[in-house]
């Protein structure tokens, strides 16, 4: 724990309060590839057991949308 007033140089470090582990800022470039990697594996399981459909459906909307639409 870093006590108040402190000053970095070279700005705060991550996860300045966390008392355990590293901070995702740290973490998450590291795990990316493999996130990548196993997302595209499950996408071929599912298309290989074929629940994901290969061919889009459309819905048909009720109603489009216009230009004076607002959020």
């Amino acid at each position: 724990m870093v006590d108040d007033g402190q000053d970095f140089i070279m700005g705060t470090p991550h996860g300045l309060n966390k008392t355990y582990g590293t901070h995702r800022d740290n973490l998450i470039p590291k795990l990316e590839p493999r996130m990548n990697l196993y997302a595209r594996k499950l996408r071929e399981i599912y298309l290989r057991e074929g629940t994901i459909p290969t061919v889009k459906t459309y819905l048909n909307p009720l109603r489009e949308r216009q230009g004076n639409d607002t959020i």
